[in-house]
């Protein structure tokens, strides 16, 4: 087994989370130009959303009922969009769906939603000393490859860790249900899994209304976002490297299926 232990030190050290800053919604140059981007978003049906047209359209074939959830997860060039029906033993329905608005129905069992509901690569957990949070312990699953970073964030939640295709970068995202309530608020980092260099990520930490909110990397090494706050909705397009964020404000239909999740297609150009 591989063990790797990386200590990254941002600023600061660890911390009790006494003292609340003040938070603003995320802010950034615009984002301008072609980003060549459809975004498939949850949904009861789901959307599909032209990031440079800033136009919706529902997906036609994926219903559910009133109390029914749904998500998407990537597969291929398309989603996997998944119904669970509340009212019939949880029972789940599964499609294909392509960026073009085109949808297949799969069953359940198939590989393809097995594969999807795996385990995930990367877990991330909190690591708690003398009652204060002091460490995040990272696990890729893989290759079992350990990675530990002293806590980087002023907020006291676990996001979560989302790994770049193909690329060393690891999205760590810390969280806040009230900071303070009733508003919420995540912190953004981007860690080099293979240096430890951790990056905060500019903008963050963010009020931001997590129930409603999601990331996602794209093919070609792009971090992109969909944040709800403030009444408002955009979509944030950020590459490592960049100086800031950059978001769009769009719109999108009231989401009613439960979940934030959404999975971003880089059309050809």
């Amino acid at each position: 087994m591989v063990l790797v232990t990386i200590i990254a030190f941002a600023a600061g050290s660890a911390t009790a989370f006494a003292a609340v800053e003040p938070l603003h919604v995320l802010r950034g140059s615009s984002l301008h130009g072609p980003t060549h981007l459809h975004l498939i978003v949850s949904g009861l049906p789901p959307v599909i959303l032209d990031v440079d047209e800033r136009t919706t359209r529902a997906v036609a074939g994926v219903t559910g009922g009133p109390h029914d959830t749904a998500w998407v997860t990537p597969v291929g060039t398309g989603a996997l969009a998944q119904v669970e029906c509340v009212s019939c033993r949880r029972r789940v329905r599964a499609f294909l769906v392509k960026v073009d608005g085109t949808v297949r129905r799969v069953p359940p069992a198939s590989p393809i939603m097995t594969a999807v509901l795996a385990r995930p690569r990367w877990t991330m957990t909190a690591q708690i000393a003398s009652n204060f949070v002091d460490h995040v312990a990272l696990v890729d699953h893989r290759s079992s490859v350990h990675l530990r970073l002293r806590w980087p964030s002023i907020l006291g939640g676990i996001g979560g860790v989302l790994a770049q295709p193909g690329g060393p970068f690891l999205a760590l995202t810390f969280a806040d249900p009230a900071y303070p309530g009733p508003q919420q608020a995540e912190d953004l980092f981007l860690l080099d899994s293979r240096t430890g260099a951790l990056t905060h990520v500019p903008g963050f930490p963010a009020q931001i209304d997590l129930k409603f909110s999601s990331m996602s990397w794209t093919d070609d090494g792009r971090l992109v976002m969909l944040l709800q706050a403030a009444g408002t909705t955009s979509v944030g397009v950020y590459r490592p490297g960049d100086r800031a964020v950059s978001p769009r404000r769009v719109r999108l239909p009231v989401r009613n299926s439960g979940s934030a999740a959404f999975v971003p297609i880089v059309s050809a150009r």
